[in-house]
């Protein structure tokens, strides 16, 4: 049984936000103790929002919102524990990490800009990492910077990345060709620590720049840190990409093609989402 602690800092939209999220991995959990008072506890795969705030607003139903806003909430599921701050700044400054300052202060190595993801749309770049992240039972080595805002975790590469295997603090139609636009990443062999810094949406430049961070921790927690949400997520089209908030794995299959003459047998490469959380803000 896979169980994760979620620890979210809920965002007020506006043009300067604080908000954190936190996922802790706890694969080997098996006798999980849940606080949720719902006794129709169930598992849930593929995609479901794990937030739906504003009118008319839901909560999953195997889960429990306390009202009281401004102190931590907790919810349990058969997966994951999730924890809720909302509008802390003590917390968001504790946990937003200036990278720049953590590199040339010799805390940690990486790359603040990077010409593959410079002045750049739908690319990637690869990371090899200081230490063994575990995640869904996989030790990864390296990740894939995506200028999209997320990361891949696969060790494959697809034309599905954005809908397989990733790590995606927010998944969006981002470029970096506004001027201060960047994306950063930092190691010192605890966690590494990514950031997209003033991307904007490309088909929605008035929205204003959007800057947030992931962190990956040695342990196999997932930290999401956001510093500026200009608009309310639900506003974020999704025609020309993706959008998602959350953390997905996969598991690829060769299939061999059968009832064919050997001297043209193949295999066919199938993927198959195992499980998927996703978080959307309604605000």
């Amino acid at each position: 049984m896979h169980n994760i602690l979620l620890i979210l800092l809920i965002p007020i939209v506006s043009a300067s936000n604080a908000a954190l999220l936190n996922y802790n991995e706890n694969w080997n959990n098996i006798d999980f103790i849940s606080s949720v008072k719902n006794p129709h506890l169930r598992v849930k795969r593929g995609e479901h929002d794990l937030l739906d705030f504003g009118t008319g607003s839901t909560f999953p139903p195997d889960a429990e919102l306390e009202d009281d806003n401004k102190e931590p909430e907790t919810t349990e599921h058969t997966y994951y524990t999730m924890t809720t701050h909302t509008d802390n700044e003590e917390i968001f400054a504790q946990n937003y990490i200036d990278i720049q300052k953590w590199i040339s202060e010799g805390g940690a190595v990486g790359q603040t800009e990077n010409s593959h993801l410079d002045n750049a749309y739908r690319k990637a770049a690869g990371v090899k990492l200081k230490f063994d992240f575990p995640f869904y039972g996989h030790r990864l080595q390296n990740l894939t910077i995506a200028t999209g805002g997320f990361l891949y975790v696969g060790d494959q590469t697809h034309s599905w990345l954005a809908a397989t295997q990733y790590i995606a603090p927010l998944m969006a139609n981002f470029d970096t060709m506004e001027n201060g636009s960047s994306i950063s990443y930092a190691d010192d062999a605890k966690r590494v620590v990514v950031e997209w810094h003033e991307v904007t949406l490309r088909d929605n430049r008035q929205a204003g720049p959007f800057t947030f961070q992931v962190h990956l921790w040695r342990n196999g927690n997932i930290t999401f840190v956001y510093k500026e949400v200009p608009i309310p997520i639900t506003n974020i089209s999704d025609s020309f990409h993706p959008r998602k908030m959350g953390i997905s794995d996969a598991y690829l299959f060769n299939h061999k093609v059968s009832n064919v003459p050997p001297a043209l047998q193949s295999s066919k490469r199938v993927i198959h989402e195992v499980i998927l959380f996703l978080f959307s803000f309604f605000i």
